[in-house]
């Protein structure tokens, strides 16, 4: 869908107001808050399909890894940035995907460890970061996340600097709060635009979508390793952060229970927050120690800068790699998202009208060209239509499945076998299966 909707606006040079890939959305305002990270997705896939998306989203991973590691290796001895890199990475591994969030992690960690420095009195506030605020808004609904927040390293400085000196502080750090949220607002939509991030986390069908869902199972691991990190130094008496730096670690632990998408940004900031103090731990056990051990004196040696030729051999090697992958690797979107097959039987058969289709497959028909029933933005659609649309798929009530699907007009249905609306088209003599797989089952309305 996202590939789609940057193809309308490159091809339109105009980013929608209304929603152009739905026959469910009539009259209801779309707040397309990903339209710029779309186009360049659409670019992507106009250079090199579903390879150049991967090399664009790996790209991007990379960059935000580097700037992590750079922020850390300031604060921590190279074994402990290392550490800290893996619990990063292990965290983010999920969320590796080709989606628009992925765009925001280098602006998230640049905009967060600038505002840590500015904190630990490494640098002035500096006003340019406001400006990143246009592109992140932009690219992604996330960009509420760095409003949000400022406002907490504000309170940091204030209570770390000398009583003297606090006035001072408020001035400075309200222009930039100010500034932040007046650029965030240089978007298509404007008030809509930051109106549909508090919308969207207060909206009720999110318990319905898996990426809004509480974490569990595997994805809680990356947070419980970060939790016995914290413990274990805190409890040999090396770990010692200010009150606020609790609190956002201790707010941003709780969104990542809360909701799964938040597990990578709790990766991605984590390291942020305890990077100071684990790196005074350390230095503070090796002055004890009198030396250095031989194990990080060998780090040390590698973290040092690399001459400009070991740069380019480096690019080199990465771009032949790139190429090497492009002729070998096979690039096909899954077919779990993707039923090409379920679909083209179904052409064959001459279906037509209104579907009624799996909520996950929604981006793959828009990609075909075909008007959905409903897909992954469940903000267009709204409370009612998300919440109708689950109990609509999940009842049990022959007689009001029966009659929604007349009020909408369905002529063709497309769903995965193990979804319950399936059996129940099964049982109807007035719906036929047409086609049925491991991915996807398609019923036809018999006329």
């Amino acid at each position: 869908m996202h590939i789609t909707s940057g193809k309308w606006i490159l091809q339109h040079q105009l980013v929608p107001q209304i929603d152009p890939f739905s026959f469910n959305t009539a009259d209801k305002l779309w707040v397309d808050h990903e339209w710029l990270a779309q186009c360049l997705m659409a670019l992507a896939d106009q250079w090199g399909g579903l390879f150049g998306l991967r090399v664009m989203m790996a790209s991007l991973f990379g960059l935000t890894i580097a700037l992590e590691a750079r922020f850390l290796i300031k604060r921590t001895p190279p074994i402990y940035t290392i550490l800290l890199l893996v619990l990063c990475i292990f965290s983010m591994a999920s969320h590796l995907l080709v989606r628009p969030h992925v765009f925001t992690w280098p602006i998230i960690v640049l905009w967060f460890s600038v505002l840590f420095d500015v904190v630990e009195g490494r640098r002035k506030l500096p006003y340019w970061l406001a400006l990143l605020m246009i592109p992140w808004a932009n690219l992604h609904g996330s960009f509420i996340l760095g409003l949000a927040l400022t406002p907490f390293f504000f309170l940091q400085a204030y209570c770390a600097a000398p009583k003297d000196e606090r006035t001072k502080l408020i001035l400075p750090w309200a222009l930039f709060i100010l500034l932040s949220g007046l650029l965030s607002l240089l978007t298509p939509y404007g008030l809509s635009g930051l109106k549909f991030g508090t919308d969207l986390i207060n909206s009720e069908y999110i318990s319905w979508i898996v990426e809004w869902a509480p974490t569990s199972g595997p994805q809680m691991q990356p947070m419980l390793f970060w939790v016995l990190l914290i413990l274990g130094l805190s409890l040999i008496g090396g770990l010692r952060i200010s009150v606020t730096r609790f609190i956002l670690f201790a707010g941003l632990l709780y969104e990542a229970t809360q909701h799964v998408r938040y597990v990578s940004i709790f990766g991605l900031l984590a390291p942020l927050i305890f990077a100071s103090a684990i790196g005074a731990f350390y230095y503070a056990r090796q002055a004890r120690a009198g030396s250095e051990s031989s194990l990080d004196h060998a780090f040390e040696k590698l973290s040092k800068s690399m001459h400009w030729r070991s740069w380019l051999i480096g690019l080199a090697l990465l771009l032949l790699i790139t190429k090497v992958a492009d002729s070998t690797v096979i690039s096909a979107t899954p077919p779990v998202s993707a039923p090409m097959k379920a679909l083209q039987l179904a052409q064959k058969h001459d279906v037509q009208g209104k579907v009624l289709n799996f909520y996950n497959f929604g981006g793959f028909l828009i990609s075909q060209g075909i008007p959905v029933f409903i897909d992954g933005r469940a903000d267009l659609y709204g409370n009612k239509a998300v919440n109708d649309y689950f109990s609509l798929i999940y009842s049990s009530d022959v007689e009001f499945i029966s009659k929604s699907l007349a009020q909408n007009n369905i002529a063709w249905t497309i769903f995965p076998p193990n979804q319950k609306i399936v059996l129940f088209l099964d049982t109807q003599q007035n719906w036929k299966r047409i086609y049925e797989d491991d991915v996807a089952v398609v019923h036809q309305r018999v006329r």
